[in-house]
């Protein structure tokens, strides 16, 4: 349908306006909406998909004026600037959200915007054409969201932890504050995969997660960064009184026993490793493997 479209936009550039309002009845049948605009901003001809969209009928809405059928504030954000360039003689393409009268949802369309010339060269109209590109965005964020989300907990992975600690680092450089991080280990957990077996390990991590969240505190950011390892990312420098504070709190979260079925409860302990920026270095590299180091001289005593 798309490619229809196009080809009937190139067709209708150096058409007379009698055609292209003859064209309109065929324009009904594609899925994109489609109007032309004179220079006075009226409406020659468009078709039922853009006067539906407009709750209205192709016969009301020839005659009149653009800002008759839609607010000043829609009118002069989505179409006049585009209107105006497209009068230059200039192919106009833009994409936003519409809040179309006359359909339930919000669409996102692409929009184009084609001049019409007269015999003499001048723009005398102006071909809109808007294509439904809703599905794609929608699909588009998912993706997005899915390339940042673990998909066991939902919760941040590292791609998306890297990300939010990088602008972290450069506004506290910016600003010369600081700000914490603390790596989580639970321990032991092979011998929960190995004695109940990989679902029950799942329970374990995903239990975990919902506790962390619930949890969460202002300027606090959590993430799934691989197997049993968790990170969380304090916006601000804490002493060593407030880490030690932290790290007791993430423990306490499983003083309460997993539910894994009605018959099986797991006790599961963890170790945390902090680090400071920039105290403790100045480089996320060499920050995370302090914290990752501290971890896992946590984990020693838990290991006999």
């Amino acid at each position: 349908m798309e490619q229809e479209a196009q080809h009937v936009v190139s067709a209708l550039q150096d058409a007379p306006l009698g055609v292209i309002h003859s064209c309109m009845r065929f324009l009904g049948r594609i899925e994109d909406f489609f109007a032309v605009i004179d220079r006075e901003g009226c409406f020659v001809a468009v078709n039922a998909n853009f006067a539906r969209a407009y709750q209205s009928t192709e016969e009301l809405i020839i005659g009149r004026n653009i800002r008759d059928i839609m607010e000043e504030e829609e009118f002069e954000r989505l179409f006049h600037p585009y209107l105006n360039e497209c009068f230059t003689g200039t192919d106009v393409h833009h994409s936003s959200n519409f809040d179309f009268p006359g359909l339930d949802e919000s669409m996102h369309m692409d929009v184009g915007y084609y001049p019409l010339f007269d015999e003499s060269g001048e723009v005398h109209a102006v071909l809109l054409t808007f294509h439904d590109v809703t599905t794609f965005k929608n699909m588009e964020r998912k993706l997005r969201q899915l390339a940042h989300l673990d998909p066991l907990t939902q919760m941040p992975n590292l791609r998306f932890i890297d990300y939010q600690l990088n602008k972290l680092q450069a506004r506290c450089e910016r600003q010369g504050e600081g700000f914490s991080l603390l790596y989580i280990d639970f321990n032991q957990f092979k011998s929960i995969n190995d004695e109940y077996g990989h679902n029950a390990g799942d329970q374990v991590l995903v239990e975990f997660g919902r506790r962390l969240r619930s949890t969460l505190r202002r300027g606090e950011f959590i993430s799934r960064i691989g197997g049993d390892e968790f990170l969380v990312v304090v916006s601000e420098q804490l002493s060593e009184e407030a880490g030690i504070a932290l790290q007791e709190r993430i423990k306490s979260m499983l003083y309460e026993p997993i539910t894994i079925t009605s018959t099986l409860k797991l006790r599961v302990s963890v170790s945390v490793g902090m680090a400071v920026w920039p105290t403790d270095g100045r480089d996320l590299a060499t920050l995370k493997a302090i914290a990752d180091e501290r971890m896992y001289r946590d984990k020693k005593p838990n290991l006999n």
